[in-house]
């Protein structure tokens, strides 16, 4: 009988890595800032789709695009004028910018300020959610499954409520490093996605500064459930007679 290998390239490397960030990187390209529509002299130009209609979800979806375009010309305008050094004529500059170019989405839209400022801000859930929180939630699943298993067999069966004590201690730092580990690799997403590797004031929109309790509460669960896992795997493992089980 014969076993297929994984996948592999004729370099002998898995392509699975490859895959996982090809998938990543089409969902940034889905969700990236039409390059054509991007300058550094604050200059607004339209998309020149034509417009939904009034309460087609498109028509959201558009106008939350024009409100980044916005936000994006501002921060490029400042940064051509004083680098990104955040001064008061840079800022200022920025906020010009990005006001006259509400002022055309407002115009073009025909909502109010009331109703650009809802949108303000408004992250696309989905791609926050494939390009962001579950390529994290895989990785911390794996290295925190390798982290306890490690501290499990550093104990005897007898000490495991010793070991339990441990991670206990464990889980809440592991849970805040995963958290600072997704706000970085959300501020990677996001250069991709506006084409522009400075974030400026965005920082605090980022998936992980908007839901940073539920990004360290979730971490913090899923630790717990792998730790119990394997605590669970081991006392079965270590009892008398189970390794002649089957």
């Amino acid at each position: 009988m014969h076993t297929h290998a994984p996948c592999r390239r004729p370099g002998g490397r898995s392509t699975t890595p490859r895959a996982i960030l090809g998938v990543i990187a089409c969902v940034c390209a889905v969700g990236c800032l039409p390059r054509e529509r991007l300058n550094t002299a604050c200059r607004w130009t339209a998309d020149s789709a034509v417009l939904p209609p009034p309460g087609d979800p498109a028509r959201r979806a558009h106008l939350i695009e024009d409100i980044r375009v916005a936000e994006e010309l501002g921060i490029r305008h400042g940064d051509a004028i004083l680098g990104h050094v955040n001064t008061d004529t840079g800022r200022r500059a920025r906020e010009w910018c990005t006001e006259i170019s509400m002022q055309e989405i407002m115009h073009r839209h025909n909502v109010s300020r009331a109703e650009l400022a809802s949108l303000t801000g408004v992250r696309v859930l989905w791609v926050d959610l494939l390009a962001v929180f579950l390529p994290m939630g895989a990785v911390f699943l794996v290295v925190s499954r390798r982290v306890i298993e490690r501290v499990v067999a550093g104990y005897d069966p007898e000490d495991r409520w010793l070991a339990l004590a441990v991670l206990i201690i464990l889980m809440p730092v592991a849970a805040g490093l995963a958290l600072g580990v997704t706000q970085m690799w959300g501020w990677l997403v996001e250069v991709l996605r506006v084409r522009d590797e400075h974030i400026s004031y965005r920082a605090f929109e980022l998936p992980a500064s908007r839901h940073g309790w539920l990004v360290w509460g979730a971490a913090m669960a899923l630790f717990a459930v792998v730790a119990v896992t394997v605590l669970l795997r081991k006392r079965e493992i270590t009892q008398p007679g189970r390794r002649a089980i089957g």
